[in-house]
């Protein structure tokens, strides 16, 4: 069942980044037309620049998050592995923006900005370290 959940969260994350970027791509081709234009042609370059990048980051993300539903539907040990780096490294990420946001206010003021990102990933971490899972994944390649 949690395998399932995470390569739901996975495929989630998928058409999350594609969606991005088809909206970037929307914009460069509405742009020319005036539409959301604003300021000179240089910065109407710069701006169709940054949205080609945003576009290719945001589908090989999304080719990313595909290949590691799948894989870890299908128990690959690789995918464990990735699964837990990232969760690993949105977790640090997560208790750095919270710690930053209380520092600079001395309050909790986004806290579900935080909070979210910080229970999910430890949930997958805690889940994806336990020696039933690691079994499970350690047949797959």
């Amino acid at each position: 069942m949690g395998v399932t959940v995470l390569a739901v969260i996975a495929f989630t994350c998928a058409a999350t980044a594609a969606g991005l970027a088809i909206v970037s791509l929307v914009w460069l081709v509405l742009t020319p037309f005036g539409i959301g234009r604003g300021g000179s042609g240089e910065w109407l370059g710069i701006g169709q620049a940054f949205a080609v990048v945003v576009a290719i980051v945001c589908f090989g993300f999304a080719a990313l998050f595909v290949r590691l539903g799948r894989g870890l539907l299908n128990l690959r040990s690789w995918a464990r592995a990735i699964a837990i780096t990232m969760a690993a490294a949105i977790l640090a990420f997560s208790i750095m923006i919270a710690a930053v946001d209380f520092i600079s206010r001395n309050e909790y003021a986004n806290f579900e900005v935080w909070v979210l990102p910080i229970a999910i990933s430890a949930w997958i971490l805690a889940y994806l370290l336990t020696p039933g899972v690691k079994r499970a994944f350690s047949a797959g390649l």
